[in-house]
């Protein structure tokens, strides 16, 4: 199963890829993959969304989606009457009661100008905020990166309005989904594709989809209020790269009466680590996975605090553990594979001790570990 950085980095490469395309097709497999929903309901859901941003938690992907977008793209920055109307040339039908504006680019300005409208295109209040903006010399919250955003903004005509629910797609790739993005170009979809959809962009088609061999790999459609969040549902604890870890803060997350590596694994408490990385770390640290959680001291709790995020980060850094996820066969993806200090080394010999590195089963999962150095 794909682990965080697996994750992590098919995500950075999807996200510049996807963000900004229409979808304009949907495949889908007979079988209810996305909530038991039929593929006419589906493709209803999803066809005519833009795709305006790819995100993780964990080991988990959402991929958020606008709603209706509609209407010719104006001047945000058109100058107003003096009784505060736009300009008759700019006057429209009113917008949906839902509506509210979206700009495309730059990406640190569309929450930021994302406000709601009133009875006409950016009547009264998108208007004003743009305008503090302006009058401060930067946008929240990146200050000159936004200033140089609104510059581009004026010049390029971006603001367009957004009607209609928003909604999200969520992903877990289980142990045998991957996912790829491949040019639209008539030919025919990779075997076990379960979904597949067909993304527009100003000069070309792409297309994004699930592949599945054991078909274990699992897709939630949310929308309204439930896009964009990341699910109750899910029950997702704290991410285990992105989140600022000290070893009180993983103690207080993480402890308990099972053992540590277990505790680690328990997805409610800590998003992201696996048997990979878990069986890794606890190496690092120099931690036996057998112990129960509430048996490690202060000491212990505070280098593997450290260690999650570094060990994270380096392999991520290094192409990650293993390669068959990350997409086409490339140079270097798999790399960190052949840094592991124990995962998958049973017999051999421990790189920090020469002791055996031997194994056990934990939870139906196999844990490698070296007896020697791990207490």
């Amino acid at each position: 199963m794909p682990e965080l950085p697996e994750i992590a980095t098919m995500v950075r490469a999807m996200r510049p890829r996807l963000v900004g395309r229409t979808i304009t097709h949907v495949v889908l497999e007979e079988g209810g993959l996305i909530d038991g929903r039929s593929i006419a309901a589906v493709r209803s859901a999803l066809v005519g969304r833009e795709i305006v941003g790819v995100v993780r938690h964990g080991k988990y992907v959402r991929i958020d989606l606008a709603g209706s977008v509609g209407g010719e793209w104006i001047d945000l920055f058109e100058p107003r009457r003096r009784n505060g109307q736009l300009k008759k040339a700019q006057k429209s039908r009113p917008l949906p009661s839902d509506a509210s504006m979206v700009v495309r680019r730059p990406e640190t300005l569309a929450e930021a100008l994302r406000v709601g409208a009133e009875d006409d295109w950016i009547h009264g209040p998108a208007m004003d905020a743009i305008r503090t903006a302006e009058k401060r010399g930067h946008s929240a919250p990146s200050g000159e990166a936004d200033r140089a955003g609104l510059i581009e903004a004026r010049r390029r005509r971006l603001g367009r309005y957004e009607a209609g629910e928003r909604a999200s797609l969520v992903f877990h790739l289980k142990m045998t989904g991957r996912y790829f993005v491949m040019n639209d170009n008539g030919g025919a979809l990779p075997p076990r594709t379960r979904l597949a959809m067909t993304v527009a962009g100003d000069e070309d088609h792409l297309v994004f989809g699930l592949k599945d061999v054991r078909r274990l790999a699992r897709v939630q459609l949310f929308t309204g209020g439930a896009a964009h969040e990341w699910p109750a549902g899910l029950c997702l604890g704290p991410d285990a790269l992105t989140t600022r870890w000290s070893g009180v803060r993983l103690q207080k997350q993480v402890s308990g009466a099972l053992p540590i590596k277990l505790a680690l694994l328990d997805q409610s408490r800590l998003a992201g680590i696996g048997n990979i990385y878990a069986s890794e770390v606890l190496s690092l640290t120099r931690i036996n996975p057998a112990r129960r959680a509430d048996s490690l001291t202060t000491p212990e709790w505070n280098r593997l605090a450290a260690a999650i995020p570094k060990l994270l980060r380096h392999s991520i850094r290094h192409w990650c553990a293993i390669s068959r996820w990350i997409g086409p066969s490339v140079e270097g993806y798999g790399d960190f594979g052949g840094k592991l200090r124990v995962y998958d080394r049973r017999g051999e010999a421990c790189r920090r001790c020469g002791g055996v590195v031997r194994s056990m089963v934990q939870g139906a999962r196999t844990t490698f570990y070296c007896p020697d150095c791990q207490v």
